[in-house]
């Protein structure tokens, strides 16, 4: 938000019946990639499509000649995402049929039920074939959320052992198959991978095997985008209640992601750039092991 409406993430559902801003899902709604992305192709011959592209701009500019705000402005990028992933090859990227269906079957984690006594086929291998489809379409940036980490042997979530032994195989699975796919496809100086989620989980089991939020330690993993592999960074203490080496803070991360992805200097000498990414870049610092 703070980058401006240029720079807002598309809708990651798309289609009839896809998720209304602001709101969630319910619990019992089972996590999967929304069938409704299928709305995305372009059914109009090129030429019906060119001149209402055509119309939208000459409404867009006769509104701008009446609205000298840059909320309007903004949208220009906006229109030339939307007309780049209809005439390009972006929509292509959501269909996995187009896929080697052994390649398919190497990262399909369906054959795994998660949850809590709602159980559902695991979709987070199918997630990370559509996002190395989104990289090589020419996303980004791709985000993949893996839910039910909350092992707490309360009411609504399993507890530490049944729950690993859910989520553990499909992480391994999809993962190491992602891995194994960008490498095979000459990527893995392309794509980075981050691993990581918002906080850990208490040292001490709790009642019923289950564990709290910790915000102490925090996994984070990085694997390809150029750095370099095979590390172990930092330990913890003993219990695993806190860093035991040098911490790596969320700004930390933040500056290796975008030491990255940017050419820095270049970024911080660009005035067309938002001041907010550049402060991101001096937040932190980033992780010189990795470079």
């Amino acid at each position: 938000g703070s980058l401006g409406q240029s720079y807002g993430p598309l809708p990651r559902q798309v289609g009839w019946g896809a998720e209304a801003a602001g709101k969630v899902l319910g619990k019992n709604r089972d996590q999967r990639v929304d069938p409704g992305v299928a709305n995305m192709t372009l059914n109009l011959p090129p030429e019906i499509f060119d001149n209402r592209r055509r119309l939208l701009e000459s409404i867009d500019s006769f509104r701008r000649q009446l609205d000298g705000s840059r909320a309007l402005g903004a949208m220009d990028k906006l229109s030339a995402q939307a007309v780049s992933m209809l005439l390009g090859g972006a929509t292509r990227a959501f269909d996995l049929s187009l896929e080697d269906p052994r390649l398919v079957e190497k990262y399909d984690t369906s054959h795994i039920r998660i949850g809590h006594n709602n159980f559902r086929p695991s979709t987070l291998g199918k997630q990370m074939l559509l996002a190395r489809r989104l990289c090589e379409a020419g996303a980004g940036f791709v985000s993949v959320h893996s839910a039910g980490w909350d092992m707490h042997a309360d009411g609504n979530n399993p507890g530490m052992v049944k729950g690993m032994a859910m989520l553990g195989p499909t992480m391994d699975q999809a993962v190491s198959a992602f891995l194994e796919d960008v490498e095979q496809r000459g990527l893995s100086e392309k794509i980075l991978l981050v691993i990581t989620g918002d906080f850990g989980r208490t040292p001490k089991i709790g009642k019923g095997s289950g564990r709290g939020h910790w915000a102490n330690l925090c996994p984070l993993v990085f694997a390809g985008g150029g750095l370099r592999m095979g590390q172990v960074i930092g330990r913890s203490n003993a219990k695993a209640e806190k860093p035991a080496t040098r911490p790596i803070t969320p700004g930390d991360m933040m500056s290796t992601i975008l030491h990255t992805v940017f050419d820095v200097g270049k970024m911080r000498l660009d005035p067309t750039i938002p001041r907010n990414p550049g402060q991101l870049v001096l937040n932190g610092t980033p992780i010189k092991e990795l470079f």
